[in-house]
């Protein structure tokens, strides 16, 4: 059983770039998604899953270590996701998917922050207000530290009117 959780984490790292697509996603999904993916330079990692108040906590090891801590609603879907990289070539790639990537096509705020386009609001359970969610991804980068890039990812509720005039000043 263990090995089988082990060989899940793994397979859900393979396209560790793509970490927002577990935005709304149960922990039982996060840990069995990609199960055909598995990418065999990881087959040596040292990784494992740990459940944490209110989440759960990913480790990936080897060469280009990922810690991922996943955060869940009353729900119990995640609406929180802390990245960590510790590996500089593997964070600049794996940054460049999740901006590039076409479900949230991610808005430009400022250099650290950005917004999806994609808003949330029937999946979240604001529908029919004044208000909606978006993503909002903020940024950290730290060439020279252990940990070279941070990525957090959660759901922002905000008036429609107040993303309506953010998406405007960007466009």
């Amino acid at each position: 059983m263990k090995n089988l959780i082990i060989i899940s984490f793994l397979l859900l790292l393979g396209s560790n770039g793509y970490s927002q697509d577990y935005i709304r996603m149960s922990k039982e999904d996060i840990k069995s998604i990609h199960l055909f993916d598995f990418p065999k330079e990881f087959s040596d990692s040292t990784s494992y899953f740990k459940d944490i108040p209110g989440g759960l906590f990913a480790s990936l090891g080897g060469y280009d270590k990922l810690n991922a801590s996943y955060f869940f609603d009353n729900t119990n879907l995640s609406d929180s996701i802390y990245l960590e990289y510790y590996c500089s070539d593997c964070s600049d790639k794996n940054l460049s998917k999740i901006l590039h990537d076409k479900k949230y096509k991610w808005i430009m705020i400022d250099s650290t922050t950005y917004i999806s386009k994609k808003a949330f609001s029937a999946e979240i359970g604001f529908g029919g207000g004044n208000t909606s969610g978006r993503a909002k991804m903020v940024i950290v980068k730290t060439p020279n530290n252990p940990v070279c890039l941070s990525v957090e990812i959660f759901i922002l509720e905000r008036p429609k009117s107040y993303w309506k005039q953010l998406l405007k000043k960007k466009n």
